[in-house]
């Protein structure tokens, strides 16, 4: 119903994985989400447990990417569908990209749009399985190179990022972080190992100049994060 809302009623082409968080999520737990059935697993996550933090750093950078751009990305993963013959991108297996790449090609000739969006909604939903994994298995640490290389498939092959938050995940990763994404709009996912990487965590929380003086951004602001339970009803009133 929240989907529909947004996408019949307001007109926005929207997804619905903000609203199954919203009344889905439990605490210490992230929500693997199946948006084809709208099944969702509550993963066990664990991050202090391990020695680890969750640290968001909102860049403050302004909304580039319109309504039009993301359906523009709906479109053209659409396209790449019909091309390939499936209902949808996720029908795809990482094992049949290099079939699928050439497929595109051939329908697209000097045009690599379609294989680039094609690539990463595959191999992210391979990293997002390999994530689940991971964490079910309580290996925190071991999602971060999992986190990064979605940036760069986002930054890459699905176009969606922006100057200011490339920096951050730069910046966080030179400063000791395992792992670091974009995530929601606006908001960056930085994880930092205990001992020298807190300190260098709080360096940059102590000089968030870092992020901005080099090409004049907005100073970034930071927070860490827990897992916590969705929307529910406590003594007759929504939270």
């Amino acid at each position: 119903m929240a989907r529909r809302a947004e996408t019949d009623f307001v007109g926005a082409p929207t997804g619905g994985m903000d609203q199954l968080a919203s009344v889905k999520c439990e605490a210490g737990h992230v929500l693997l989400c199946d948006m084809r059935s709208l099944e969702t697993e509550s993963v066990p996550f664990d991050p202090a447990g391990t020695g680890l933090a969750l640290l968001v750093t909102d860049t403050h950078a302004p909304h580039r990417h319109t309504d039009g751009d993301y359906g523009d990305r709906r479109q053209a993963c659409h396209r790449a569908a019909e091309v390939l013959g499936v209902e949808l991108l996720r029908d795809v297996d990482l094992a049949d990209l290099d079939d699928a790449a050439a497929k595109l090609r051939a329908a697209t000739p000097g045009d690599d749009t379609l294989l680039r969006r094609t690539r990463h909604i595959v191999t992210e939903n391979a990293r997002v399985l390999e994530t689940a994994a991971l964490l079910r298995a309580g290996n925190v640490a071991a999602i971060g190179p999992l986190l990064l290389a979605s940036h760069h498939s986002m930054r890459d092959d699905f176009e969606i990022t922006v100057p200011e938050v490339d920096t951050a995940v730069d910046t966080a990763m030179a400063a000791g972080a395992v792992g670091a994404r974009m995530t929601g709009g606006g908001f960056r996912w930085l994880r930092h190992r205990p001992g020298r990487g807190r300190r260098r965590r709080r360096r940059l929380r102590r000089d968030p100049g870092r992020l901005r003086r080099p090409r004049g951004f907005t100073e970034p602001t930071f927070f860490v994060a827990t897992p916590a339970r969705g929307a529910h009803r406590l003594d007759g009133w929504a939270v």
